[in-house]
């Protein structure tokens, strides 16, 4: 882990724990995809979680912020664009997440994210994933079980009628050919 604030790796180890119950497979900052279907550079996200079946390739990159922002999302949000691709298999449907994990009380400065980002407030002390936010829109994912947020965030929908979001961050399954982010 480095240099790291005791914060920051407070956010990784809930992360890291409500991933590794999902039955993923955990990266810790890996400068590589260890996939061949994902790809990056000049990112190196906190954790990166693979679960495979048949029926799904599922992909989750997570991001811990100790203190987000609007610019710090913002320019999260614009690496990722530039630097993140998936390179898809026709005879199986990927599904790719993106979250920030936060603590709590700072959840108002990401709701500008919503569109993007999953969030997933952590409790400190417990170390542990408290509430998840789902991206507007997104369907609710199966190993997220009894997500009393994700009735609101339905009812909610999306404020901005008719902004288009950017195709990279679709987040039910998809199998184009080859998709560029």
């Amino acid at each position: 882990m480095g240099q790291e604030s005791g914060l920051h790796g407070a956010l990784k180890e809930a992360a890291y724990g409500r991933l590794r119950d999902g039955g993923f497979h955990i990266y810790f900052e890996p400068s590589q995809s260890p996939c061949p279907e994902v790809g990056w550079s000049s990112i190196r996200p906190d954790l990166f979680a693979v679960r495979l079946s048949r029926e799904l390739k599922e992909f989750v990159l997570v991001e811990c912020e100790t203190h987000p922002s609007s610019s710090s999302l913002r320019g999260k949000s614009i690496k990722l664009f530039l630097h993140l691709w998936l390179q898809t298999d026709l005879a199986t449907p990927i599904a790719f997440d993106y979250v920030i994990a936060m603590p709590k009380g700072y959840a108002h400065n990401a709701f500008g994210f919503r569109e993007l980002w999953d969030l997933w407030i952590v409790d400190v002390k417990r170390k542990s994933v408290v509430e998840s936010i789902p991206r507007i829109g997104a369907p609710r994912n199966p190993w997220f079980p009894k997500d009393p947020v994700y009735s609101l965030c339905k009812r909610l929908r999306n404020p901005r009628k008719g902004a288009s979001s950017l195709p990279f961050h679709r987040r039910s399954p998809y199998k184009p050919s080859a998709l560029w982010i």
